[in-house]
């Protein structure tokens, strides 16, 4: 794998690829009302009392993001069924890769998302090389069992401690994208940079105080021979050097069932809202979208407008012949203000 490392060899940079901002994301700000995550306590661990799961290696090859979207399936499996179901990485990675070599990580989590993935014994993904890791060699059974074990809505987590540690305490995994420069791997306490050469992806599987810091426990993708016996830490110093962090949701299959009806909310619109926008004004528009049955009726209103809001936004537009753009702009405040003013 540390051939990888070698002077001029800049290929390993596109392992994990930076995502570009996308409004459609569904953002965890939106289900910060609906889930309470466990309240964090950051205490010293030792490496024993890490959470251990099977320990991938992608060899010499580019398949950090589809490694780690395997994993991430494989321990939403161990919350629904209580034990670690080992999935194809393969079977995400040949689906999206790049030409260059690398996927993106959103591109990864949609996959695990709508197609999931089938298991290793099906199509084995470890300790392939780059050109096997690419062959999409699946079957009508692979395919089936794929979608058994699929994940939920996939959510973008803010690049925060304590908002991955909540996750992770509850179970899940979380996963990171990564920048860094040649060397800073050499040991499981890892170095990052923003901008780095390198870009690689990670399952974040447990947290902790590590040297004073707080740290997110990580398995690689390196085999055991890497770090602590296959698993690192990232420090808090480090946070800089994170360029993406996806989940899981796991949310239940009717959570986008929506329901009109209930006590009529009352509200004038005066700003214009999108994708980023936050306050008073968006809490009230998830009300009513919600009171119109365009909002999920499953989430508890934040006052964050990320992807959720913007569908939810759509779907008011079609309903109200409006021109569909996903934003509350002066058309869509003169319907909603007809309605509910």
């Amino acid at each position: 794998m540390f051939n990888f490392f070698k002077k001029g060899d800049k290929s390993f940079g596109k392992g994990g690829l930076a995502d570009k901002p996308d409004p459609r994301d569904f953002k965890h700000e939106e289900l910060a009302n609906t889930f309470k995550a466990p309240i964090i306590t950051w205490v010293e661990k030792t490496q024993e009392q890490w959470r251990k799961f099977p320990i991938f290696s992608q060899a010499q090859s580019f398949s950090c993001v589809g490694q780690t979207v395997a994993k991430l399936l494989g321990i939403e499996n161990v919350l629904e069924e209580n034990r670690f179901a080992q999935f194809s990485a393969r079977d995400i990675y040949c689906r999206k890769y790049q030409p260059e070599g690398g996927m993106y990580y959103r591109d990864g989590m949609d996959i695990g998302f709508n197609h999931g993935a089938t298991i290793e014994q099906l199509m084995p993904s470890q300790n392939k090389p780059e050109a096997e890791m690419r062959i999409n060699d699946s079957t009508v059974l692979g395919d089936k069992i794929a979608l058994v074990g699929k994940g939920g809505a996939y959510f973008s987590l803010p690049f925060t401690f304590d908002e991955i540690a909540g996750i992770v305490a509850s179970g899940k995994a979380v996963a990171l994208g990564t920048r860094f420069n040649s060397g800073q791997w050499a040991t499981g306490e890892v170095k990052l940079a923003p901008g780095g050469q390198y870009g690689h992806a990670v399952a974040v599987i447990d947290y902790c105080l590590w040297k004073g810091q707080k740290a997110l426990v990580f398995d690689n993708s390196w085999g055991t021979g890497w770090g602590f016996s296959g698993q690192g830490v990232i420090t808090e110093d480090q946070l800089s050097g994170i360029n993406a962090a996806w989940y899981f949701a796991g949310l239940p299959n009717n959570w986008q069932d929506t329901q009109a009806g209930g006590v009529k909310p009352k509200y004038k619109f005066t700003l214009d809202l999108a994708s980023g926008s936050r306050g008073q004004e968006v809490t009230a528009l998830q009300e009513c979208l919600k009171w119109k049955g365009n909002f999920p009726a499953y989430i508890v209103p934040t006052g964050y407008y990320g992807g959720i809001t913007m569908d939810s936004v759509k779907k008011f537009q079609t309903d109200n012949s409006l021109i569909i753009t996903g934003n509350v702009n002066a058309e869509t405040k003169m319907k909603l203000n007809s309605i509910f003013s």
